[in-house]
């Protein structure tokens, strides 16, 4: 079972309408593990001062008891609550229940249950289901002795959930491919060697031939789009991928039955989308899709977060890359009082991105020291927490932040320790090498003479845009 600090975080995750229905579930009960609820979810945090509350109320090992059958109680609750909200819900409930009455001999309800489960399971493309429930419409067949059916029904009905089942096998090796590519794009971002593009070329060549197999089919047609347009990005045809997703948005406005159970693909989308435009400074285009992702209203608040620093983190960036100083303090100050919510909610991934753009965005109005907690936060964590490209852009801009300070002694160390560790792991980008060098120029009272051209440079350059646009280094000058 969960300790009592997970406890508090399942607790502090539940949103208003999950709360007034376990509140009405609990009917006024004032049993231990309620008194244990009541305790926890008004604690802005699970600090001394809350443990020292539940030792007091829970003597000795009383608590367990409370512990666990109120997080019994909890997930009872939350399945009952969004039960029927998601088609695998409503489609597991067909299938338990068709089991339930054929176990009892009821095998014409069952049928139709069966029917209905197999239906709603094609209509959604959800294969996996629709083999379930085959297999146990072919139970209930036997059960009956074969009575109204014939054997070229029989094998009908084979060769149906055969092709259903071959469709779903299709379907989940080209999830698996796409997932792949979103591993690397997230970990390693942009292609950046031959060697590289060859093993992305590989994909390329396996996903085509699903796309082959599964001709037809929206859920295989989603994830192509996913797939193409993840692989544009990362190979730096942003006018191809600005293509794609737009394509991609057309399926999901007109098949809002492929993600309105779980949005999770069409956030990540939008927030692709909304990257690419800021990279190209197409920042009147962006108020559509920031407007989509602001429109989403997820059961979870776990997607609740990631909308919400998605949307701060877009407009805060294109503020910076704007120059609008003042628009820049004005989101910053009314962003400040929800910070520390997103924390217990939102991936570590998540938070890091939008921790950068508040840094840069300090940075950027003289807050100096502001800047510099933050970057230190971050950077003190464990390496692996964060993604390749978002390690690095929090180096850059630690060393961006100390030139501002003129803390050159600290500069010329830690540009050295810098060197030795992008050496001894992968390439360097050019825009890496680019910041280390001028900031070696500074330290030495050297000009940085060819410093713009070299950067107008590399921003044709597709694969360092994004490290240029993140850094906003067309705002800096070195």
């Amino acid at each position: 079972m969960v300790p009592i600090s997970e406890l508090y975080q399942l607790i502090k995750s539940l949103s208003g309408p999950e709360k007034r229905y376990l509140q009405l579930k609990a009917g006024g009960q004032m049993a231990g593990y309620w008194q244990l609820y009541h305790l926890l979810e008004p604690a802005g945090a699970y600090n001394e001062m809350v443990k020292a509350e539940v030792a007091r109320l829970f003597p000795g090992k009383s608590i367990e008891p409370a512990r666990k059958h109120l997080y019994k109680v909890i997930m009872t609750g939350l399945r009952q609550y969004d039960g029927g909200k998601e088609v695998e819900t409503r489609l597991w409930e067909l299938y338990h229940n068709s089991k339930l009455l054929l176990d009892k001999g009821l095998t014409k309800i069952a049928a139709r249950q069966l029917e209905k489960g197999k239906a709603l399971s094609e209509t959604h493309e959800k294969l996996q289901f629709f083999s379930l429930f085959s297999r146990l419409q072919m139970e209930v067949i036997m059960r009956q002795q074969f009575a109204d059916w014939e054997e070229m029904d029989i094998v009908v009905l084979q060769d149906e959930n055969r092709e259903m089942t071959e469709a779903a096998e299709t379907i989940r090796r080209h999830a698996a491919l796409y997932e792949i590519l979103l591993c690397r794009y997230w970990k390693n971002g942009v292609v950046r060697s031959l060697k590289e593009q060859t093993r992305l070329n590989d994909l390329v060549l396996e996903e085509h031939q699903l796309v082959q197999k599964a001709a037809g089919s929206l859920k295989s047609r989603q994830l192509h789009l996913h797939f193409q347009s993840v692989y544009l990005l990362m190979t730096g045809d942003t006018e191809g991928g600005l293509q794609a997703f737009h394509e991609l948005d057309q399926l999901f406005q007109g098949h809002s039955n492929l993600w309105a159970g779980n949005p999770l693909h069409y956030i990540h989308f939008l927030n692709d989308i909304l990257q690419i435009l800021r990279r190209q400074e197409r920042f009147s285009e962006m108020d559509f899709f920031l407007h989509r992702l602001e429109a989403l209203v997820p059961g979870y608040r776990s997607l609740q977060e990631t909308i919400r620093l998605s949307v701060q983190e877009h407009k805060l960036h294109r503020a910076l890359a704007q120059g609008a100083e003042a628009e820049v303090c004005r989101l910053l100050e009314a962003q400040r009082s929800s910070n520390e919510a997103a924390s217990d909610h939102s991936s570590m991934q998540d938070r890091a991105q939008w921790e950068f753009t508040r840094a840069r965005a300090c940075m950027a109005i003289g807050k100096y020291a502001a800047a510099l907690e933050i970057v230190n936060s971050i950077l003190n964590l464990h390496r692996e927490s964060l993604n390749r490209m978002l390690y690095s852009k929090y180096r850059m801009l630690n060393l961006l932040i100390h030139h501002r300070l003129g803390n050159q002694d600290y500069l010329y160390y830690e540009l050295r320790a810098l060197e030795r560790k992008l050496k001894k792991g992968s390439a360097w980008f050019k825009t890496e090498k680019l910041v280390a060098d001028a900031l070696k120029n500074c330290i030495h009272n050297k000009p940085n003479l060819h410093f713009s051209v070299m950067l107008q440079q590399l921003q044709e350059d597709p694969y360092e845009q994004y490290m240029i646009s993140e850094l906003g280094l067309k705002m800096v000058l070195l």
